[in-house]
């Protein structure tokens, strides 16, 4: 940040010297350099500002993402306790059903030896 601060401060003192009408405008070599620089500097931070907000919209649309990934394994979750819960009651019921059936062949068993 300290080169954007000094180029800050540098381009009004150019503008300046451009814009007075008491001093006659010259541009050597090094001031002609430096001007290209700057402009250079100026490119490079705009293309490094616009690539930063880029970043942040695609961060933000991952950031997005994983949120909905995370809510449905929250949901499939619960789904699958659902289901084993499901699961324990059908067997318990199953279970419970065998021993009643058990019970009844035998029965019709001694019914029909009679």
């Amino acid at each position: 940040m300290t080169k954007f601060n000094a180029l800050r401060r540098q381009r009004p003192n150019y503008r300046e010297q451009k814009l007075s009408s008491k001093c006659e405008l010259c541009c050597d070599a090094a001031q002609c350099g430096l001007v290209d620089e700057v402009r250079q500097l100026y490119v490079g931070k705009n293309a490094l500002e616009e690539k930063l907000k880029q970043v942040q919209h695609a961060f933000h649309d991952l950031y997005k993402k994983l949120h909905h990934l995370n809510e449905n394994i929250a949901l499939k979750t619960q789904s699958l306790r659902l289901d084993n819960h499901c699961l324990e009651c059908m067997s318990e019921i199953e279970f419970s059903s065998n021993d009643t059936n058990k019970e009844q062949p035998q029965s019709i068993d001694n019914n029909q030896q009679e």
